[in-house]
């Protein structure tokens, strides 16, 4: 007989939300001009537990030396373009006294292997989805935890489970894409990934920016 099983990361789940019609998940939703790659930080830090959903949502209000300023005033300047590596590394500097990170670039099957390496250390992962069209990662999601089946006590990865801050909040489970492993193409170029809507997507992984708390 199969399971299906989840494990997220113990910080993905919000206690005590300010209202019950808010989600309970630490997703946050991006503006149609605002960028994947500072949404998906912003989420990390609630995640980790660096600061609440709270006071994510009142940044625009923050003063100077507030705990996120330096990063809030960063996000303001890559607001109105697509975020770069060299901004993700300019944006988690200003972090880096609260979360330490690592980064993996190149193949598909190395970007995973370190992605599923680090969440099973309780890291969160910031995944950029790129193809050959473009020159780096043109969107990023954040990756809380794994799906696995479980079958005679043999355990198989098959699936990564994301908050995409371009998508809808959650409205059960704490997060609201999949990118699935299992899929035909694992081991190929592209992957399957599906957000809250179901409809599939072919995704190429091109990076990986592993988070952790300090």
């Amino acid at each position: 007989m199969q399971t299906l099983q989840t494990r997220m990361h113990p910080g993905v789940v919000q206690q005590n939300p300010p209202s019950y019609r808010r989600s309970r998940s630490a997703h946050l939703r991006q503006g149609e001009l605002s960028t994947s790659g500072s949404f998906a930080i912003l989420m990390a830090t609630i995640v980790l537990g660096v600061a609440t959903k709270a006071y994510v949502r009142r940044l625009r209000c923050v003063e100077e030396g507030d705990l996120l300023a330096p990063l809030w005033s960063k996000v303001q300047e890559t607001f109105f373009s697509a975020t770069d590596h060299e901004d993700m590394v300019a944006l988690l500097d200003t972090i880096d006294r609260y979360v330490h990170r690592q980064s993996v670039n190149g193949s598909m099957r190395k970007v995973l292997a370190f992605t599923l390496a680090r969440l099973a250390e309780n890291d969160v992962v910031i995944l950029g989805f790129g193809d050959e069209a473009v020159s780096g990662p043109y969107h990023y999601v954040l990756a809380v935890g794994i799906e696995f089946k479980v079958a005679e006590q043999k355990s198989i990865t098959t699936g990564v489970l994301c908050l995409d801050a371009s998508e809808a909040a959650p409205l059960l489970a704490p997060y609201n894409a999949r990118l699935e492993l299992d899929s035909p193409k694992r081991g190929a170029r592209q992957l399957t990934y599906r957000g809250p809507d179901g409809r599939p997507l072919l995704m190429t992984c091109t990076s990986a920016i592993a988070l952790s708390r300090r």
